[in-house]
């Protein structure tokens, strides 16, 4: 997914839920990236069940 936004310099943090599908064999290792202009920005998580979980990724501009 992407989504275009104009920000001023400063620090932020992304807040977000996301859940592994269940489709092919376990374990069912499904990464989220984020990026920012496309640098990564914190580190790569791993949902950790079919049930929705809540991330925050800090970064700054």
């Amino acid at each position: 997914m992407a989504q275009t936004v104009d920000l001023a310099s400063g620090s932020y943090t992304l807040s977000f839920k996301a859940a592994q599908r269940a489709c092919c064999i376990t374990p069912y290792l499904q990464p989220v990236m984020v990026t920012v202009d496309g640098m990564q920005v914190g580190d790569v998580v791993f949902p950790p069940s079919t049930d929705f979980t809540a991330f925050s990724i800090p970064f700054q501009i």
